[in-house]
């Protein structure tokens, strides 16, 4: 088709439009316009083409659409073939209960080598950060660095001995866990400090906050880390935050955003992936936590859905390759955590109204096993491969979950 045949079909689209609709006077005004501007006689434009204008823009949405989607299965092609089926290897057994370990809710929790000693450490809305020893029930540490409520702990991937910590007096601490000096304290931020880690070579630093900013350190072997890069105010708090195991970038999630952000370590360039399957802008859940797989090839989205909604995306990709479902919960004082199984094939998900956790299996997207025993909120999961599964929140304890054929040590 010429130009010009395609210059007079459109022409008489847009006048069969305005002729359906009711526009009489526009489509008259348009028949004289045409005539004189774009030379398009009477007859071609009063043409009726053979498919209506409204029904070309379905077709063209439709195939769009159909486009995606086989651009999204290619993608999906790619990602499927590094999921690996579960074989049982999971916790099942409640092994024991840790009580009054803190006087306050208990917001986060990690296993730790602490030399010779497998630690379980607790941060807790009572400002203390403990460490009770595994295999006798007995706190050994107690930290006082903060003066609120400690929400994240993390420790150095080099220097086991340096311990970071966030809380809601607005501070980051970084303490040496022998002599329980501080080491360095950050004051970046101007509301809760809700994450704080380290990369996993060590030479970066990145915390969020709910004043709406994202604050990068570098290592510096002469004054420790320094602030390098802060990113604020942006559209919402920053809920979530992790580091890919390259350290080549910082995959953040910012309440009332629908994208999840990677940030280059090299430039600090943004490169944004849309959470949308169909790839609009409408925000219907936040992104509380993030973490990589073990073998680094996902990204796991805890959302706020009230269904208890996680995704599992290809690592730098829109591409969701599984949804996982929790129980339900209420969307505006949740907190939805999820840990992974150190062999990649479950995840461990908790936060809903049920406060069970739940065992998916990765590959087939299903609920292996549901772990029962919180009495409130769970608010924190680790996964330790000789430890098993640890989880605390509202109800002040922690539990330890082993698998049938471990003892936990």
């Amino acid at each position: 088709m010429s130009s010009a045949d395609s210059n007079a079909k459109a022409h008489a689209l847009v006048y069969q439009f305005l002729q359906l609709n009711g526009y009489t006077q526009t489509a008259e005004l348009f028949e004289k316009e045409s005539h004189s501007v774009a030379y398009v006689d009477s007859h071609i434009l009063k043409t009726t083409p053979d498919v209506p204008l409204s029904q070309l823009i379905q077709e063209h949405e439709l195939n769009s659409v159909v486009g995606a989607m086989k651009n999204t299965d290619i993608h999906k092609n790619h990602w499927e073939k590094d999921l690996v089926e579960g074989d049982g290897s999971h916790p099942t057994i409640l092994e024991n209960t840790l009580k009054g370990v803190h006087e306050g809710n208990i917001l986060y929790v990690s296993i730790h080598n602490l030399g010779s000693m497998k630690v379980i450490v607790t941060a807790s809305g009572d400002k203390s950060v403990k460490f009770t020893d595994l295999a006798t029930g007995d706190i050994v540490k107690c930290f006082n660095h903060h003066r609120a409520g400690v929400l994240s702990v993390d420790f150095h991937p080099q220097k086991p001995n340096w311990m970071l910590t966030t809380s809601m007096d607005l501070q980051t601490v970084i303490s040496d866990t022998e002599t329980e000096a501080v080491i360095q304290r950050f004051t970046d931020h101007s509301k809760f400090v809700v994450r704080g880690i380290f990369s996993p070579d060590g030479q970066w630093m990145a915390t969020a906050s709910y004043d709406r900013s994202l604050c990068i350190y570098t290592w510096n072997e002469q004054s420790g880390y320094q602030l390098t890069k802060k990113f604020g105010p942006l559209v919402g708090n920053v809920e979530a935050i992790c580091f890919l195991p390259d350290s080549s970038a910082l995959v953040a999630g910012v309440r009332d955003d629908n994208y999840l952000h990677y940030i280059s370590l090299k430039d600090f360039t943004d490169t944004r992936y849309n959470m949308n399957s169909n790839g609009d802008d409408w925000v219907s859940f936040t992104p509380m936590w993030i973490s990589v797989s073990p073998n680094g090839k996902y990204v796991l989205v805890s959302t706020d859905d009230s269904n208890g909604r996680v995704i599992l995306f290809g690592i730098h990709s829109s591409v969701q390759l599984r949804n996982f479902y929790g129980s339900a919960t209420d969307s505006l004082s949740a907190a939805p955590r999820h840990c992974w199984d150190s062999n990649g094939k479950y995840v461990y998900i908790a936060g809903g109204n049920d406060c069970r956790i739940r065992v998916i299996e990765v590959k087939t997207a299903t609920v292996s096993y549901e772990l029962s025993g919180h009495t409130a909120m769970i608010r924190s999961l680790a996964f330790d491969p000789i430890t098993g599964l640890a989880s605390t929140g509202f109800d002040k304890t922690v539990r330890l979950w082993r698998s049938e054929d471990t003892t936990m040590r």
